[in-house]
């Protein structure tokens, strides 16, 4: 093997080092571009290669290639391009941003409350359900827990109307769960591998 020049921040060497040796960090705190790097470096340094002699400490990025494709899914695709950087970018990653898109379409259409008189709903939802899906509409996976603030900030628009507060009640729990509904990025990939 010939020498190789290092290019990597000492931070990005130590995460990949802990990830060689399975100290696992936890990688919800370590930032998109951080995560990138640690890729980066596994590829420069074809940590792939070494798998016959670390076989008793092999090396799987997985998490962390998942953790950095559910990051990118609140941002347009070529930002999220751009981020991922060409090496990372497939096919799969598109193919799993569509998961995503599927997954909000279905949360984000709350079932009807019929309200007296047989009204599937009143004028209050209308304008709750505009401006929320407005405030809505770039988050990703990781961005869900803030999305209990956007439900919660034009709740006093529903007034007093407790069909239309039922079904936003419904409708935040829904959007809450949705990425546990959302399939890890290698078994999207593994799926559109021949």
């Amino acid at each position: 093997m010939s020498a190789q020049h290092i290019d990597q921040s000492e931070q990005t060497l130590e995460l990949l080092f802990q990830y060689m040796y399975r100290k696992r960090p936890d990688i919800g705190s370590i930032s998109f571009d951080m995560l990138r790097s640690v890729a980066d470096a596994a590829d420069v340094y074809q940590m792939d290669a070494f798998g016959e002699r670390f076989r008793a400490h092999p090396m799987d990025l997985s998490d962390v290639v998942d953790e950095a494709a559910l990051r990118t899914i609140g941002t347009d695709v070529e930002t999220a391009l751009q981020a991922l950087g060409r090496r990372h970018s497939s096919p799969g990653s598109i193919l799993y941003r569509e998961k995503w898109i599927h997954i909000m379409r279905d949360a984000n259409d709350p079932p009807v409350i019929m309200h007296k008189g047989g009204l599937q709903s009143c004028n209050l939802w209308y304008t709750y359900y505009r401006s929320v899906t407005n405030d809505l509409r770039n988050f990703g996976p990781g961005e869900v827990q803030e999305g209990r603030s956007v439900f919660g900030r034009y709740r006093s628009s529903l007034k007093n109307c407790t069909h239309c507060k039922i079904r936003a009640d419904n409708w935040a729990r829904a959007f809450e769960a949705a990425p546990g509904r959302m399939p890890t990025f290698g078994s999207v990939v593994s799926e559109t591998v021949p």
